[in-house]
């Protein structure tokens, strides 16, 4: 009887283990393809929008060719927990160390070729473009390479100006970073031509915490994606046209009530 009864809260324990990781899958699921669909739709609208003032600084010729823009597969983005990774050690994979934000990223393609990247943005379910620019060719060489490599999704992580893209080969955790061969001097090695276990990044990363004199350098740090050079903040330039249409509509006042006097 004990056995049974055992049996019996062991199984029904299971069952709700299961019901609860298959539920927030599910939701996860389900804020992926609401994320997908409204980059796709409203996302993809805003962007050729903001690009239209200066295709070519986005990778499109002119006005018209942004009717070729396509977005890619998008990914929610995650930064390093500096004090996970404190806590941490070289035994940790580089998943164990970070935090999720609200941020989403997509790769902006013109006729199949890597032009720029888009963020979304997830306020409580209130999606929002909250950034377009950046050269997304780099990137795109280190998913397909990552791809080559390993089957399952990768996970998004920042460092700074850095992306990681982080999965598994037979249980052991592998990455491959945003940064051509050119640029990677302070990373051991992690370029985006092939993925390294993230052990060794780890090491990297807690020793560059532990430097104070590292301010300078480009990871270690949490850090959502820097504003680059043709990068368009959707919040500043809401403002600044929120600001001129004000300054636009005083103007017509006035003039209406000198005429009208």
């Amino acid at each position: 009887m004990k056995n049974l009864i055992a049996n019996l809260i062991f199984l029904i324990s299971s069952l709700m283990i299961t019901q609860a990781v298959f539920a927030d899958s599910s939701s996860v699921n389900n804020l992926e393809a609401k994320v997908q669909e409204f980059a796709q739709k409203e996302g993809l609208e805003v962007f050729r929008h903001l690009a239209s003032e200066d295709p070519e600084n986005f990778s499109f010729k002119d006005s018209a060719d942004l009717n070729n823009a396509k977005l890619g597969q998008g990914y929610q983005v995650f930064i390093i927990d500096p004090e996970k990774l404190k806590q941490s050690n070289t035994d940790w994979g580089l998943r164990s160390v970070i935090k999720p934000t609200n941020k989403w990223e997509f790769v902006v393609y013109n006729n199949g070729e890597p032009a720029t990247f888009i963020s979304i943005l997830d306020e409580n379910g209130t999606f929002s473009v909250s950034s377009v620019g950046g050269k997304a060719n780099d990137f795109v060489l280190a998913e397909r390479n990552y791809r080559e490599e390993i089957d399952a999704k990768p996970t998004l992580i920042f460092d700074k100006n850095i992306r990681y893209l982080v999965g598994e080969i037979g249980g052991k955790e592998y990455a491959i970073s945003s940064l051509p061969n050119e640029s990677v001097n302070n990373l051991n090695g992690f370029s985006n031509n092939n993925v390294k276990q993230t052990s060794e990044l780890i090491k990297l990363l807690k020793y560059q915490q532990d430097d104070t004199t590292n301010a300078g350098k480009d990871s270690g740090f949490p850090f959502i994606p820097e504003s680059e050079s043709n990068n368009f903040n959707v919040f500043w330039i809401s403002l600044v046209s929120a600001i001129l249409l004000t300054g636009i509509l005083f103007i017509i006042f006035k003039v209406r009530n000198k005429r009208a006097d």
